[in-house]
């Protein structure tokens, strides 16, 4: 069975309705709950209320109160922020998060298939194809721990049809559509932007090597067209960074968070058991390998280095092996097959730890090479993300072959068997993926009656970059007060009052918060005992952090704070007298 291009759609709604059963029930429950596990996804939906509330922005005062930090970002992924703003100036930020998420999901499925059906011309093939890549637990992790930059993944297979559109019409149209494709999937994402300038950069040694009547100088002009034009339409956007990175020393990049410590490449790179292991949120074998993954995660997270491949594709890729090996391909198809093969391979090598031990000698990888080029980038386990697409490909390619090599009846068995089998080990959701935040904690209640000027300071004052500070972010859409926390290093004068304000037992530290117009300091003894990680998200990170609390899971006093001005269960609310 084939589905011509007028049909296209019938499979972007089957794949929207396999979206809506992995997320179910977000579907019947848009503005009550989100598909997240808070962390980032609570800082995420902050991001989108700030941003949809620009009388907020003119307060510039929201966070890091007294010292006007800027809440907005410099918009270096403007398509996404587009993605995220057009649903929620219409429904809100939650039910437009939800809608983000649901759309990643089919999207990027549905342009897999495009790019598989475009090379092949088989439906069922593509069909599978963009079933592994768009649902594969790497990308559903990926939107659970509210990273829409690594959910949204539609621009990288357009990317690839574009490239291989471009390959066979060699125009200055096609190599436009390179450069637009290209542009779209850096503005989305810039890590992913990054990794496919190599996938680019593959292609074009594919390109050169089968090429029937390939003049070097035409091909060149070609790509170098396609890489100007791509310049033109992204560098306005990231001109104020890469500005800010060229003129600013290593040492104060470094301070500040623009560019990474080689180690925390070490500590977020892959290893080859990553892309071996169900995920831990498998209903079924989650259970069997929850004890296996705690011992092998010594360093990241799970949310990054979720990368399981399947033994479905790799089964498929395997017997793709032995038709290759017996020369069962026609010319193009095994041509695909080596290439996207190829390219899983490279991009799980990318992904892996910036050197290896042959013995007793260290052999640096290809990663170590490009942090020296792009320190900026940390986490090259997201390699494995484009691990997937091409597993993805390479698997549509040995069925679209098999559908040539066996029986009909055979063939539709063999599918028979392998949707289920796909289905079992790639359905994999975290038991918090659905959160009601419909009910707002009683203290936040309170506050939202509160004068509009009323400053607060929210202890445990962590980092700006913490996973539990996310909530304090989260809950001010609804009490909308502002607040000392927040600061981060760029802000230099933020920072040395973050550092002075911290501690809550400090002789200076409620003096300090009068200074600066706090009005109530509300403390949450339940984070100071979970400390860095919410409890949700603490089985996904290694035990050694995941144990880690707050002053020992004990909330620091000041002789000045003997008597709570309201108490909520485990959060106390305290009023500084002016």
């Amino acid at each position: 069975m084939r589905i011509y291009p007028n049909r296209h759609w019938v499979v972007c709604a089957l794949y929207f309705i396999v979206s809506v059963l992995l997320t179910w029930p977000i579907f019947i429950n848009l503005k009550s709950h989100l598909f997240c596990a808070y962390g980032d996804c609570f800082g995420t939906v902050w991001e989108m209320w700030v941003r949809n509330n620009p009388q907020l922005q003119t307060k510039d005062m929201l966070l890091a109160v007294p010292f006007n930090k800027a809440v907005i970002s410099s918009g270096s992924i403007p398509v996404l922020r587009l993605i995220m703003d057009i649903p929620t100036a219409f429904f809100g930020e939650i039910v437009a998060h939800n809608i983000v998420i649901l759309l990643s999901f089919s999207l990027t499925s549905f342009t897999s298939y495009l790019l598989i059906y475009y090379l092949l011309r088989r439906s069922l093939p593509a069909f599978v194809g963009g079933l592994i890549f768009g649902f594969c637990p790497g990308v559903v992790m990926s939107a659970v721990a509210g990273h829409l930059s690594f959910t949204f993944n539609m621009f990288i297979p357009l990317f690839l049809l574009a490239l291989f559109n471009n390959s066979k019409k060699r125009t200055l149209v096609s190599a436009f559509y390179v450069a637009l494709s290209y542009a779209l999937l850096t503005l989305t994402s810039l890590y992913f932007g990054f990794f496919s300038l190599f996938i680019a950069l593959l292609f074009v040694i594919y390109d050169y090597l089968t090429s029937k009547d390939c003049i070097p100088k035409r091909l060149l002009f070609n790509y170098i067209f396609a890489a100007l034009i791509a310049f033109v339409m992204i560098i306005p956007f990231q001109f104020e960074i890469i500005l800010h990175i060229i003129s600013t020393s290593h040492v104060e990049l470094a301070t500040t968070g623009r560019i990474h410590e080689y180690k925390r490449l070490i500590s977020s790179a892959a290893s080859v058991l990553d892309y071996l292991l169900p995920s831990i949120d498998h209903p079924v074998l989650g259970r069997f390998i929850g004890d296996m993954i705690g011992i092998h995660l010594q360093s990241g997270n799970l949310f990054a280095r979720t990368l399981y491949l399947g033994f479905t594709p790799l089964l498929l890729s395997l017997a793709g092996f032995f038709l290759w090996s017996k020369r069962h391909y026609s010319l193009e198809s095994r041509r695909y097959f080596l290439f996207f093969s190829a390219g899983a391979v490279l991009m799980i090598f990318f992904s892996l730890p910036p050197f290896i031990y042959w013995g007793y000698i260290k052999v640096p990888t290809l990663s170590h090479f490009m942090y020296g080029i792009a320190p900026m980038f940390r986490v090259y386990a997201r390699f494995g993300i484009l691990a997937n697409l091409f597993m993805a490909v390479t698997a549509a390619v040995v069925l679209s072959e098999l559908s040539d090599r066996i029986e009909k009846a055979k063939y539709v068995l063999l599918l028979t068997a392998l949707l289920p089998a796909l289905i079992f080990e790639y359905w994999s959701v975290p038991p918090y993926y659905a959160k009601d935040v419909s009910e707002t904690p009683a203290v936040y209640q309170w506050l939202a009656g509160e004068p509009d000027d009323t400053i607060i300071a929210e202890y445990p004052m962590m980092e700006y970059n913490k996973a539990s500070f996310y909530t304090y972010l989260f809950w001010q859409r609804i009490h909308r007060k502002r607040m000392v926390n927040g600061a981060a290093p760029l802000n230099k004068e933020a920072w040395d009052f973050y550092q002075q304000v911290k501690d809550l037992s400090s002789d200076e530290t409620p003096q300090l918060l009068r200074t600066a117009g706090v009005r109530y300091i509300i403390i949450h003894k339940k984070i100071y005992q979970d400390g860095d990680i919410p409890e949700p998200l603490k089985r996904y990170h290694p035990a050694v952090f995941s144990k880690m609390q707050y002053n020992g899971g004990k909330v620091p006093m000041h002789t000045l704070l003997n008597k709570p001005f309201k108490v909520f269960g485990d959060d106390s609310v305290y009023r500084l007298d002016h």
